[in-house]
């Protein structure tokens, strides 16, 4: 019984921190991004792969690795 309840105390408390980690943002982002792509998609599906390949690439550059100390 100790065992179920401090596997639920973990399984809690990353679930609070993946739910504290993301942020309206992150969910508008992902579904902008979604609906770019397929509208692309339905013009020209080449176009789509390289157009949601620059937006992420150029987001990952702005965002930038973490620094190491």
């Amino acid at each position: 019984m100790n065992i179920l309840k401090s596997a639920a105390k973990i399984i809690q408390s990353r679930l609070s921190a993946a739910y504290r980690s993301f942020d309206m943002r992150d969910v508008f982002f992902v579904i902008g991004l979604s609906l770019l792509g397929y509208g692309l998609w339905l013009i020209k599906p080449w176009l789509m792969f390289i157009t949601i390949g620059i937006l992420l690439m150029a987001l990952s550059i702005l965002i930038g690795g973490k620094e190491r100390e």
